[in-house]
């Protein structure tokens, strides 16, 4: 019977290699009737299955050739790689180890095997894959650059660099190395390196999308706003659906005040928004709570997915005081620790212990020693990857760790993802939500999160009694100088907006200018953030009937300084729908009233919550109209705008707004209110702190 089988089999080959495929197929049909069913009547029905391009049958028939003992390993290898580019990587795990098993050590089924380990989320195993392969072929650059892409998912950054390196030396033409490499080098700080990577990507393969994608982000990083526009937009002519791309686009558009095609470019960025976009410039293209949060969810699920497992947390000595921890690339002199740093300070040492912790190589400014200072302890993981940084934080036994980053340049997400603490909080940095399962609480205030907001965000909000955002009280204001070394006219009404450039829209905009046209003499005040956004910005201004040299640019200064230069501005304007909340701070303590139109999202609504805690309820409008109207009867009430002033020059001292001790008290009460029903076995609910509590 097996060697009538034998035969049998032998036609059908004989059958396929003289063309006659029907003639084969049946034959092999005919022996599925027999028991035992040879592997090869399974592998030769799998590779007529291939030649006439149904993928879908190949599988299921090199899927039986697997169930024979015996089955060959170019079967199984074969198997492997279909179901590796369908996305089945179990399964594909599998197969290929049983090629190996079967074939022994083979250059090819180690690379794929370590493939498959890697989108499996086994990276050691793949790496250790990896290894093997090149051992065998230690020219084989495709080795080492997927070895570096699989230590870059652990988090060896170090290693995934040096890797990426040997894969472009050894093959120079191989841009996708290239630019993956600068990429490690612009997160390394090194921008000049990064630049020579991208450059170098782009001459072996000038159609390399990642790589014109990460030269834009390099050249916007470095504020070179318009080269980085041409290289997201060579990009985009290459391949339009990018993941991110079009909202990288329009982001820097927003920058550049480059408003041509916008509201068309924003329709496309939000009706793709759940496709993984990054959070950040969606702040600015919408007022839609949902989007955003469906958007921030996608991407924070395909980027950072959760382990299996959650690490046992021991349990906390009853004496000891809760441990927090704040993390943060911007322990410098940036908005975060501006805001910030007086909590540190005032923290209360005899229940809580502090716990600075660096994300980034930094300068040791003046911020950056206050910070520390004010830590019982700060910790520096800048030169420590993903497996070490989550060691080191978990070593530490913290009760709460606080990501002061969020969806913001230097955050170092997957910490938490790994889950560093059994209580996480996503607070200040990144005025939005997380979209993640692994953040817990979100600090805010029923202004910036009512009730009725709440299912915009996928935390629980921890409502702080007046207002969610830090103010530091010990923010020292420079010496304004003169109007005119600041290009200011002696005389006249000035309005400003310090916001960024990308906060700015071609709406928003003409309101500003029809101000311009209502009060003779009055100037725009605006923060310059390129020659082309103020080029842009005069242009439009004198297509609108307003003089350009009515619109003033200030350069950026020094944090002192750039606080004293309010003095000089009646009326700060803000933007929508991503509005001030450093920038508005800074308006108010220095005494400049700020106007704002209250918005549907947590960057709209910043604002608004720290002008009602200053109890200026009248600076905050409903409408656009309603915007416009209240700035001009502003301008010509300087009555009215002098007795604005001289209460919030009382408030500043009295209202809760710039009281840091105070704020830190409820802040303390709000981590209290966490840890207890931590301890209690309860998970995390919506928290309400009693003013003074």
């Amino acid at each position: 019977m097996q060697s009538v089988i034998v035969k049998q089999v032998q036609m059908a080959e004989a059958a396929l290699a003289s063309g006659n495929q029907p003639m084969a197929e049946g034959l092999l049909r005919q022996m599925l009737t027999k028991s035992p069913v040879p592997a090869r009547v399974y592998e030769l029905l799998a590779y007529i299955a291939d030649g006439q391009g149904d993928s879908v049958t190949c599988v299921h028939w090199l899927r039986q050739s697997l169930t024979c003992a015996d089955a060959s390993a170019q079967a199984c290898y074969a198997l492997g790689t279909l179901l590796l580019a369908e996305g089945q990587y179990t399964e594909a795990v599998s197969a290929l180890r049983a090629a190996l098993d079967r074939a022994g050590e083979i250059f090819e089924i180690l690379h794929e095997l370590g493939i498959a380990l890697s989108r499996s989320g086994q990276c050691m195993d793949a790496v250790a894959c990896f290894d093997r392969a090149i051992a065998l072929a230690p020219d084989a650059a495709i080795a080492y650059f997927n070895k570096a892409r699989a230590l870059e998912e652990l988090g060896r950054t170090g290693q995934a660099m040096a890797s990426y390196e040997q894969a472009a030396t050894m093959a120079p033409a191989f841009a996708e190395a290239w630019s993956n490499w600068g990429v490690l080098q612009h997160q390394a700080g090194r921008h000049e390196a990064a630049m020579v990577c991208y450059d170098k990507a782009l001459a072996a393969r000038p159609d390399c999308v990642d790589a014109w994608v990460n030269r834009g982000t390099l050249l916007g990083d470095l504020k070179r706003y318009d080269e980085a526009l041409a290289a997201y937009q060579q990009a985009f002519s290459l391949n339009p659906e990018t993941p991110s791309l079009p909202g990288f686009i329009a982001f820097v558009k927003r920058t550049l005040c480059d408003w041509d095609g916008l509201v068309e470019l924003t329709a496309s960025v939000m009706d793709s928004a759940t496709g993984k976009s990054y959070p950040f410039p969606l702040l600015s293209l919408t007022t839609s709570r949902e989007r955003l949060l469906a958007s921030t969810h996608a991407y924070v699920t395909e980027r950072f997915p959760t382990p299996a497992s959650q690490p046992l947390w021991p349990v906390k000595e009853s004496s000891r005081p809760l441990r927090i921890a704040y993390l943060s690339s911007d322990f410098r002199e940036h908005a975060v620790s501006f805001l910030t740093a007086g909590i540190y300070e005032h923290h209360d040492r005899a229940r809580f212990e502090i716990v600075g912790v660096g994300l980034a190589t930094a300068a040791t400014d003046l911020m950056r020693s206050r910070v520390i200072t004010a830590c019982d302890r700060f910790v520096d993981l800048a030169s420590l990857d993903r497996e070490q940084a989550v060691a080191a934080l978990r070593a530490l036994e913290l009760d709460i760790a606080v990501d002061l980053n969020g969806h913001t340049d230097g955050n170092r997400t997957e910490l938490f993802a790994a889950r560093i603490a059994p209580i996480q909080v996503n607070y200040l940095g990144f005025p939005g939500t997380m979209g993640a399962s692994f953040i817990d609480y979100l600090i805010g205030d029923t202004v910036l999160i009512p009730p009725n907001h709440r299912d915009g965000y996928s935390e629980k909000i921890a409502y702080l009694p007046h207002c969610f955002q830090a103010n530091d009280d010990k923010r020292v204001i420079g010496d304004p100088r003169s109007r005119r070394d600041h290009g200011l006219p002696e005389d006249g009404f000035v309005f400003c907006s310090f916001c960024n450039s990308y906060k700015l829209g071609p709406e928003l905009f003409s309101v500003w200018l029809e101000l311009l046209r209502e009060i003779p003499s009055s100037v725009l005040w605006l923060l310059r953030s390129s020659d082309s956004q103020m080029a842009r910005l005069r242009a439009r201004a004198e297509a609108e009937g307003v003089a350009s040299e009515r619109l003033v640019f200030a350069n950026h200064l020094p944090y002192d300084r750039h606080l004293a230069r309010y003095r000089h501005a009646d009326l700060a304007l803000d933007t929508m729908p991503f509005g001030g909340g450093t920038t508005t701070s800074d308006a108010l303590w220095v005494g400049t009233p700020v106007l704002t139109l209250l918005g549907e999202t947590f960057a709209g609504r910043m604002s608004a919550s720290l002008l009602l805690a200053l109890g200026q309820r009248e600076l905050v409008v409903d409408s656009l109209p309603t915007y416009l109207a209240r700035a001009l009867d502003l301008a010509r009430s300087p009555e009215r705008l002098a007795k604005i002033k001289a209460a919030m020059a009382r408030q500043r001292a009295d209202a809760p707004l710039f009281d840091t001790a105070r704020f830190t008290r409820h802040l303390e009460a709000a981590y209290l209110a966490m840890a207890e029903r931590q301890r209690l076995g309860l998970a995390p609910d919506h928290l309400h702190i009693a003013a003074g509590g």
